[in-house]
Parts: C-alpha cells; sequence; structure tokens
C-alpha cells in the first residue's frame, strides 16, 4: 500500500560479505532509490524503501562485482478506504 515501507532482505549464497546494490526502478524506468546495503558477518543484510508512491516498480539487486543479479517486480497499491 502507498506509504507503506517496502523491506527488501538480501542475502549472499556462499554467506560471504560481498559489496551488494539494491536498485529499485518504477515503470518508467526511473531510479526511485539505491542503496549498498551493509551486510552481517553472515552475509545478509537488508533496507527499508519509504515514501514510494502507487505503481509499479522492479527490485534488482546486483554485486558491485561481476555475479549473477536477482530482480523482483512489486505493485504499489493505492490506499483506497
Amino acid at each position: 500500500m502507498a506509504g507503506e515501507p517496502l523491506a527488501v532482505a538480501v542475502a549472499t549464497v556462499d554467506g560471504q560479505r560481498h559489496s551488494l546494490r539494491i536498485i529499485v526502478t518504477d515503470e518508467h524506468g526511473r531510479v526511485a532509490d539505491a542503496r549498498l546495503p551493509k551486510l552481517d558477518p553472515a552475509g545478509a543484510g537488508s533496507v527499508t524503501v519509504e515514501g514510494l508512491p502507487p505503481g509499479a516498480y522492479t527490485v534488482d539487486v546486483t554485486g558491485t562485482q561481476p555475479g549473477s543479479p536477482v530482480s523482483s517486480d512489486v505493485v504499489v497499491w493505492a490506499d483506497t478506504p
């Protein structure tokens, strides 16, 4: 729902602390948010994206070094009574 935070959790497959990049892109191809999350010693981390208006978004997680990217599509619905 619009106004609710979007939590994005990540973890590396090998449990190492690789440098990761999270990019949230809107349906028009504009970057809505971009982060470099801090990972814990087990290679896991999270970020919270706030203030996304209603619309469709793609969340891309990539390494800052070559690797296998992961993407997910999300929809933020308008808050209707």
